[in-house]
């Protein structure tokens, strides 16, 4: 089942430290964690200026467009995908159910050493991603359901 998180400071903070070691040992120029709905939870980059918030949009709705392909060809769906550049690349993959990691490379790194570390990162962004997911459900004060005239509580996302 697809989840949506309402991130609060400290929650941003956890998945940053995550993304800033992975940058640091991929040699990656941004990565970014989206929600499959297409909305920028939180992202970390050492300089790419460019619109995160559009290019989350896009790439959920990418990643998304693949279940048809895969489907196609014989599987449920993709774990990752990747646009390769003259100068910056992309690559994609499935956090969990919910999220979707993107990482801006160039080439001072390899394809091979994202997708590498990657790998080795998901195991605790699903850890974390899901302590999150805990915590939001069993609080009382979260209210999601707000088209039934029940206050919501503001969310600190970023």
């Amino acid at each position: 089942m697809e989840q949506d998180l309402i991130l609060r400071d400290e929650d941003v903070h956890k998945l940053n430290v995550v993304l800033t070691r992975l940058i640091d040992k991929g040699r990656i120029d941004c990565s970014m964690v989206i929600n499959k709905s297409g909305r920028l939870m939180t992202s970390q980059s050492e300089s790419s200026e460019f619109d995160k918030t559009s290019l989350a949009a896009l790439v959920a709705g990418s990643f998304a467009s693949t279940i048809s392909i895969a489907n196609l060809v014989g599987e449920n769906a993709f774990q990752a995908m990747v646009h390769q550049g003259r100068k910056k690349s992309t690559y994609v993959a499935q956090i969990d159910e919910s999220t979707i990691l993107t990482h801006i490379y160039t080439s001072r790194t390899t394809f091979d050493r994202v997708k590498t570390v990657t790998k080795e990162f998901i195991p605790e962004l699903q850890s974390l991603l899901s302590l999150l997911y805990a915590k939001m459900n069993s609080d009382p004060n979260v209210n999601l359901d707000v088209g039934h005239g029940k206050r919501a509580v503001p969310d600190h996302q970023h």
